[in-house]
């Protein structure tokens, strides 16, 4: 058996609950190796008392990798588990210690796997639209131009040239509405816009203001115009909010600079010392990017 393709973790898509009382468990085995796979599991609390197996079905396969999956019902969310695979006619087991050939279930405590509990926070919970959604995602500034070009002076980029990061070409949400009903044609239900709010940038990732939409879009009258022809149309629309991070330009980070730890919002940031100072970058960011401060 390839002991080096058997995974699993007790985090992200390999563990995960659906709702307040079951849980998703994934385990990773080499392509057409194991026969079969499951779950050995107990409330942790009766691991050494009373123990149930369930069975897990092969889901989907990669290249490299086969997955497991169980969907289980959980009386009690304090849940410990091992796995038993079946390959090459013989039985392993893997635990936290990884593969072995047997197991002393006796000592499990030191090994299982565990989710402790569930917490409400973490369920994902499934939107029940998403799964029929047909996404369509707009980069805004550089979709279609609807309003007058002539008004928009900030332009330094002619329509289908080579951009660069400070280059403007005129998108805006009048645009995209103009073409709302090419969108659905396309089979198109739900647009997913890159940041629409104000920013000095053309990806507008660095928001300023997170109150107003930007007036190279088109400002709040155009946002709100495109929304209810989306909604119209029977479409959905959704937004790229962005608050792992902002602009330094924001004023939220403008106070800080200013008044360092007597302003209000010192611990909305990560800052190494009594203020932060774009020169020294001494505060987390985006990347490396002085001027995307991370809150």
């Amino acid at each position: 058996m390839n002991k080096q393709a058997v995974y699993h973790t007790i985090k992200s898509n390999y563990s995960f609950p659906v709702s307040d009382n079951e849980l998703v468990i994934r385990i990773r085995v080499a392509k057409g190796e194991a026969q079969s796979a499951e779950i050995i599991h107990a409330m942790k609390y009766e691991w050494t008392i009373r123990r149930e197996t369930s069975p897990m079905n092969k889901e989907y396969s990669d290249d490299l990798f086969d997955y497991f999956i169980a969907r289980l019902h959980l009386k009690d969310t304090r849940f410990v588990y091992v796995f038993r695979i079946r390959a090459d006619g013989r039985e392993y087991y893997y635990s936290e210690n990884g593969v072995s050939e047997e197991y002393n279930f006796d000592l499990g405590y030191f090994n299982f796997f565990q989710c402790p509990y569930i917490n409400p926070g973490d369920v994902h919970r499934e939107v029940s639209w998403a799964r029929d959604a047909i996404v369509y995602q707009i980069f805004v500034e550089r979709f279609f131009i609807g309003e007058n070009i002539k008004k928009k002076q900030y332009i330094n980029l002619n329509w289908g040239d080579i951009p660069n990061p400070k280059s403007f070409a005129g998108g805006d949400l009048e645009g995209i509405r103009q073409k709302l009903d090419y969108l659905r044609d396309l089979g198109i239900n739900t647009l997913y816009l890159t940041p629409i709010f104000e920013s000095c940038s053309n990806h507008k990732y660095d928001i300023s203001d997170y109150f107003h939409v930007d007036k190279m879009f088109g400002g709040n009258g155009a946002f709100a115009r495109l929304v209810k022809e989306v909604h119209a149309r029977g479409m959905r629309i959704i937004l790229d909010a962005v608050f792992n991070h902002c602009s330094a330009q924001n004023k939220i980070f403008a106070d800080v600079e200013k008044k360092g730890k007597k302003s209000r919002y010192y611990n909305w940031f990560f800052i190494d010392g009594d203020k932060p100072d774009q020169t020294k970058g001494n505060y987390q960011q985006f990347a490396a990017c002085t001027y995307m401060p991370k809150l």
